[in-house]
């Protein structure tokens, strides 16, 4: 698997964070990145043998922000960290102030075939049906411009590029940025894929429809909720829709969040996200509930609109 040896102390440090890290429905993608990432440390460094020191650096430079403070804590626990983050993180900046950077990662993790994310998503809803159902919410019904928040690897804007419209998407993860633009050349499709923190975004152009898939539920603080909202603001046009999801907290009768008995999802009331979305100016135009994961209701697909000087 690796033109590389594992010493003793790298393999287990890696086997626990896997065993207690990702949430099982990123644990396979986790697993190849981290894998790939602390390899790729190594060979930096010109080491022959994979050591401790680079798996937890690797680990760091993989991990999305929303997990990576959960990282940062198995690391001191082990010593590893000692209140001071390895000198390989330091160089590619991944903590501290540039937590919330885009991973500095430029390489796939190995064997780049379906994530375990994307087979999951499979099985809650086709790409290309959810894509159909996306843009059957914005209000121009021919060619527009559509900028994705948070694309991972193009799924759904390659389905609408296939059907002719102009996509732009925004991911921190570099990695996955790399596999949607090799998708998309390998199609023939005009699609444009940039990484990018979606809070702090220096939108590249003005869209008809943005779309930001599970990932509002991602964003931790008010602030990060309230950020994206801005960014949306500014890639809007007056006429476009910003489509979007996020878990239904009155859905979840168990207490246990099917897509994430961790924590680390963000849940809301509909009241709650309309609260949010009505003090960044944003008003409601459609909402649905949908059935995830054997859950009723759990995910609610909203369409929204800003709120023009005159209410219109």
């Amino acid at each position: 698997m690796s033109d590389l040896s594992w010493s003793p102390k790298a393999l287990e440090l890696f086997q626990d964070l896997m065993e207690t890290g990702p949430p099982a429905a990123f644990k396979e993608s986790a697993t190849r990145a981290v894998w790939g990432a602390a390899m790729n440390v190594a060979r930096r460094r010109g080491g022959e043998t994979v050591e401790e020191i680079d798996v937890a650096s690797g680990c760091l430079r993989v991990a999305p922000p929303v997990f990576r403070p959960n990282v940062v804590a198995n690391l001191e626990r082990r010593g590893i960290l000692a209140g001071q983050e390895p000198s390989s993180a330091r160089e590619n900046s991944v903590m501290s102030t540039s937590s919330d950077a885009p991973t500095a990662q430029t390489t796939p993790p190995p064997n780049p075939g379906a994530s375990a994310w994307e087979r999951i998503h499979e099985r809650i809803i086709p790409y290309r049906d959810e894509t159909e159902r996306i843009i059957g919410k914005q209000s121009q019904k021919d060619s527009c411009r559509i900028l994705d928040l948070a694309c991972g690897t193009g799924r759904h804007l390659i389905e609408a590029a296939r059907l002719g419209h102009r996509c732009t998407g925004i991911d921190q993860q570099a990695w996955k940025i790399e596999r949607a633009q090799a998708r998309s050349a390998e199609l023939g499709l005009d699609a444009e894929f940039l990484c990018g923190d979606l809070r702090t975004l220096a939108v590249p152009a003005i869209y008809e429809l943005v779309v930001c898939l599970y990932a509002m539920s991602t964003m931790k603080t008010d602030a990060d909720i309230a950020a994206v909202f801005a960014t949306v603001d500014q890639a809007l046009l007056p006429t476009g829709r910003f489509v979007f999801n996020v878990l239904n907290r009155d859905a979840i009768i168990s207490g246990v969040n099917p897509l994430s008995s961790d924590g680390h999802l963000r849940t809301f009331t509909k009241d709650e996200i309309l609260g949010h979305a009505r003090k960044a100016g944003f008003e409601l135009l459609d909402m649905t509930l949908f059935d995830v994961a054997d859950t009723k209701d759990l995910d609610i697909f909203l369409s929204m609109r800003r709120v023009t000087a005159n209410g219109c």
